[in-house]
């Protein structure tokens, strides 16, 4: 398997059920508010996947035939660097704690 199929494979499931990044939005959301440390990577994450659900939807809703999605190649990897960096810094800091 190629990093492109890698990379986009999440965001074809997520095109057709865009409440999966509505959750993600709301779990980065938590993870940024919960942590006393900051975490202004994990809310900017929380952010930025709350703009996409929106995003998502409203393609969903506009233009449901739209099968050639241009506009991911740069959401897509965008969303992956920032939640990737997040996840790290949260876990760090999480586990740094302990």
């Amino acid at each position: 398997m190629d990093p492109f199929h890698i990379l986009f494979s999440p965001f074809v499931l997520m095109t057709q059920h865009p409440w999966i990044a509505f959750v993600l939005a709301i779990l980065f959301g938590l993870a940024g508010w919960m942590s006393a440390w900051g975490g202004w990577l994990v809310k900017t994450a929380a952010v930025l996947w709350l703009a996409y659900a929106v995003w998502e939807t409203l393609v969903q809703i506009l233009t449901p035939e739209a099968n050639i999605r241009v506009d991911l190649l740069v959401i897509a990897p965008v969303l992956v660097v920032v939640s990737l960096a997040a996840l790290a810094l949260f876990l760090r800091k999480a586990f740094a704690r302990v």
